[in-house]
């Protein structure tokens, strides 16, 4: 026998999520982070090292050209 509900039936909402770059990314974990979560410093030491590797190609590049 089939059941009948009482309340009516929540309509599905898909799950959202927002996309970061890089720099959002180390806003919002500076921001909300856990000082002492060993995982937010992780990911922070990542994002700093790939900052440094960017500047550091793009001086290697106006080298070259000058």
């Amino acid at each position: 026998m089939p059941s009948k509900r009482k309340t009516q039936k929540k309509r599905y909402s898909s799950p959202s999520f927002k996309i970061h770059d890089a720099k959002s990314a180390k806003a919002e974990l500076e921001a909300r982070g856990q000082s002492g979560d060993p995982n937010v410093h992780r990911i922070l030491r990542s994002i700093d090292e790939k900052f440094r590797a960017k500047l550091g190609s793009q001086k290697s590049k106006l080298d070259e050209s000058a």
